[in-house]
């Protein structure tokens, strides 16, 4: 995973905000999934796992999460949330 930096306009920053909150995610999360339809077909069908392979590991060091429950959520709080 890439960590990278966007300018916005106020409003659109705002606006995203409000809407991750609403949806109850994280703004990284939540730009990652309005983002992920402009993928192309073969990236779509990979895997967390296949795109990241250092997220399998992901908090699970501390025993926070299993692979099972890896979710944008999820790797946003194990990445972040040290």
């Amino acid at each position: 995973m890439v960590r990278t930096q966007l300018y916005l306009s106020d409003d659109m920053y705002k606006t995203l905000k409000e809407k991750a909150k609403k949806n109850n995610m994280t703004f990284a999360a939540y730009v990652r999934v309005k983002l992920e339809p402009e993928m192309d077909e073969s990236d779509k069908k990979k895997t967390l796992y296949q795109k990241f392979p250092f997220m399998k590991y992901a908090g699970m060091f501390k025993g926070e999460i299993s692979p099972d429950e890896l979710t944008n959520e999820a790797i946003d709080k194990a990445i972040y949330d040290l």
